[in-house]
């Protein structure tokens, strides 16, 4: 989906939880407004990371522009995001 999309380049790792090792998965749950504007942000399940955390929570709020839904409804989007150090 455009919008998973879109959030997952907001992304950024913290540099403190990478100077920890802190790795994780985090669910949120993103609720997109009629006119595609960012509504609220849950975390539905947490990393283990207070700092990923509140990273996964903050990723939604730096999209720039979502398009509005198609019926014109507002939605909620769950979204998995994913912080892992190094290559697998």
């Amino acid at each position: 989906m455009k919008v998973q999309r879109q959030i997952a380049l907001m992304q950024d790792y913290p540099r403190s939880a990478v100077m920890r090792g802190d790795e994780g998965v985090a669910r949120i749950r993103v609720h997109v407004l009629s006119d595609g504007t960012i509504g609220d942000v849950d975390l539905i399940q947490k990393t283990g990371s207070g700092i990923l955390d509140r990273e996964a929570i903050r990723m939604p709020n730096r999209v720039k522009h979502i398009p509005p839904p198609p019926d014109g409804q507002p939605h909620m989007v769950e979204i998995a995001v994913q912080f892992r150090l190094g290559s697998d």
